[in-house]
């Protein structure tokens, strides 16, 4: 019986040790429309934003990703851009740095967008993006650790009137 409890003891811990690994990798795909057709790799040229802007309370994280494919949509997003001292009631020279929209050439590129605190995300990579004869796909990894961001990623690509869909690989990564 002693034998039976030890086994079992030994079988939680073990379980316990596994879960509790720094790093696990797992691969979720969230699927729109059909990719159909071979693909074609698609060049992308990330839009750096100051590490200071983020996206605000106002912001309705149920929609959280996407692509922008005029100035308009872009807009209607970048109007939530704020800065995160300016937000946290900072008065020194960090919270004087106001959000700038970046400048878009909207009949050269459109602008695939990822926000990183609807996924629950603390970074998010994009690996490569696919154009497909009816969508665009892009694939990235999100990391997860232990802190979470209100970071808006943004990617041009060249212009294209498709829709976006992403494939998602997850990464754990707490301490």
């Amino acid at each position: 019986m002693s034998k039976i409890i030890l086994f079992l003891f030994l079988g939680v811990i073990i379980s316990f040790v596994i879960s509790c690994s720094p790093k696990e990798i797992k691969s979720t795909q969230t699927q729109l429309p059909q990719a159909i057709g071979e693909p074609e790799v698609v060049p992308f040229q990330e839009i750096e934003l100051h590490e200071d802007w983020i996206l605000g309370d106002s912001f309705d994280y149920s929609k959280y990703k996407g692509i922008f494919h005029n100035e308009k949509e872009f807009k209607d997003v970048w109007t939530h851009i704020v800065n995160a001292w300016k937000e946290l009631g900072y008065s020194n020279d960090k919270a004087k740095n106001n959000p700038v929209m970046p400048v878009i050439d909207f009949n050269k590129y459109s602008v695939i967008w990822y926000a990183n605190r609807g996924s629950g995300a603390s970074f998010v990579t994009i690996n490569e993006i696919l154009d497909f004869k009816d969508v665009v796909q892009v694939n990235i990894t999100l990391v997860h650790s232990d802190y979470l961001t209100r970071v808006l990623n943004l990617w041009t690509i060249p212009k294209t009137e498709k829709s976006v869909n992403f494939a998602e690989e997850t990464e754990y990564n707490f301490i």
